[in-house]
């Protein structure tokens, strides 16, 4: 927490940097009580711990009054805008997640990152604050909360080199995923194939892959090109196995690359991803009668 104090002190020296203010500058620093700081970073951080134990034991209203009770000093001893406020806030987006309650999740992102962005932490930590803001993207799609998430993912790909080669990949996705919602195929398909490029190969992004190649061939399906669309469809089958997916995702593939063989007026293929389709979701069933789901693929 001794970093916190020191931001705190550099944004105060800011603010007078381009005044005659170095007499009231001094006051302040001269008026800080160090011992009441020093029991003030104590509590933030043990209300932190403790929320984060109540978290990993699943009592997340707990957890969530530490945190609020956190948030609460370190607004009154850094003000609203400190990087230890952005902290909790960071922590309370990731327990609304655990709780299901994704739009104060997002919100919660979204208010670290604010904090980031405005304060002398968007200076040393300049990668939080597009990370937090791509996390919140992410759960806005999740919520077809679209409008909102592409004006999020437009700012980042304004910056989009400020993110590693894996993040900016996602923010391509989620911008196909955007297009795709709004019917602008062509956009959305432009979107996929940058993303697509962007990915570095390894075993951590098969769901990432999935996702893109399934956007991808809704586009191209939408679009009419079933030949096309089945092509896309059975790589997303390939990195969905990879993933391990559930089989309702695996069941939906199968049906989807069925219809377009179909359209296309393939019936033999058409007809064994069908089969495909109706043993992933009896698997479901299965799952419901004895506690487990069968895979599709061993």
């Amino acid at each position: 927490m001794k970093k916190h104090i020191l931001i705190w002190i550099l944004t105060i020296s800011t603010c007078f940097a381009f005044a005659d203010g170095k007499k009231e500058l001094k006051k302040i620093i001269d008026n800080v009580d160090t011992k009441e700081f020093s029991n003030a970073n104590k509590n933030i951080d043990k209300l932190q711990e403790q929320g984060k134990q109540y978290v990993s034991q699943g009592k997340f209203e707990k957890a969530l009054e530490c945190y609020k009770k956190a948030l609460a000093q370190a607004n009154k001893f850094y003000g609203k805008g400190s990087t230890a406020s952005a902290m909790i806030y960071t922590c309370m987006g990731s327990l609304f997640l655990k709780k299901k309650e994704k739009l104060k999740a997002a919100d919660s992102l979204m208010n670290a990152s604010e904090i980031y962005k405005n304060s002398m932490g968007a200076m040393l930590i300049p990668h939080n604050y597009y990370v937090l803001r791509l996390h919140a993207a992410g759960i806005y799609c999740s919520m077809k909360k679209y409008t909102v998430a592409l004006n999020v993912l437009k700012e980042l790909e304004n910056k989009i080199k400020q993110l590693p080669q894996k993040r900016r990949a996602k923010v391509y996705c989620f911008l196909a995923e955007c297009y795709y919602s709004e019917s602008k195929f062509i956009k959305a398909i432009k979107y996929c194939e940058t993303a697509d490029k962007e990915i570095i190969n390894n075993v951590n992004t098969n769901d990432l892959k999935t996702k893109i190649y399934d956007i991808w061939a809704a586009c191209l399906a939408s679009s009419g090109k079933r030949k096309e669309a089945v092509d896309k469809f059975q790589k997303c089958m390939k990195y969905a196995v990879k993933a391990k997916r559930p089989n309702s995702f695996i069941g939906d593939v199968f049906l989807n690359t069925g219809v377009n063989y179909m359209l296309s007026e393939d019936y033999n293929n058409a007809k064994k991803n069908f089969a495909m389709a109706l043993k992933s979701y009896q698997s479901i069933k299965k799952k419901l009668c004895f506690g487990r789901e069968k895979p599709i693929y061993t």
